[in-house]
């Protein structure tokens, strides 16, 4: 897992290795519903979500940074959570 983390802010939205990272930390508290516990889980598993369902690397200024929040068209609340627009 502390691989995949450190993954996670060194890599960009194409090169994160998903595949392999999700499973691990899917298993982990995820910060993005435990209040106080900023671990990285929710951002790199809501990277990885997003990816997928992309399916392609850039859509419309998608997949452009690691910061989701920043991507065209999305999104976030305070917490950096990902919401309807």
């Amino acid at each position: 897992m502390s691989k995949c983390l450190a993954d996670f802010s060194t890599s960009t939205p194409q090169s994160y290795p998903c595949g392999t990272c999700t499973p691990a930390l899917v298993t982990q508290p995820n910060d993005f519903t435990t209040v106080g516990n900023m671990t990285g889980v929710g951002e790199a598993l809501q990277l990885c979500a997003l990816m997928d369902i992309l399916g392609v690397s850039d859509i419309s200024g998608w997949g452009k940074g690691m910061d989701v929040c920043k991507w065209e068209g999305i999104g976030c609340d305070a917490r950096g959570r990902v919401q309807v627009m």
